[in-house]
């Protein structure tokens, strides 16, 4: 898995969702996982390369097709992301005196 190293800031200034604990943002990221799947088995047959939208985040018109493909890498960055934590939590917890 490629993770871009530069860093991209979204246009609009969208606040993180709090959550009571780290199992409920993973079940939620699991349920939006299970949502994004689904529409990508309806949309099967459909010509979504020709299917444009614009993006709620920026001035920029793109395909459903490169729609799905931007949730993908995004969602990659989020478990990227989830991973570094849980390993700079875990060497803090092993490097405590």
């Amino acid at each position: 898995m490629i993770i871009p190293s530069v860093a991209r800031n979204a246009v609009c200034h969208c606040e993180p969702i709090e959550h009571e604990s780290a199992q409920e943002a993973l079940s939620e990221f699991e349920r939006h996982q299970d949502e994004t799947i689904d529409l990508i088995q309806q949309s099967r047959g459909l010509a979504i390369d020709r299917c444009k939208m614009k993006s709620p985040f920026a001035n920029v018109r793109y395909s459903a097709y490169s729609a799905f493909g931007i949730i993908a890498a995004h969602n990659r960055r989020h478990l990227w992301q989830a991973r570094n934590a849980v390993e700079k939590v875990s060497k803090s917890l092993t490097t405590s005196p």
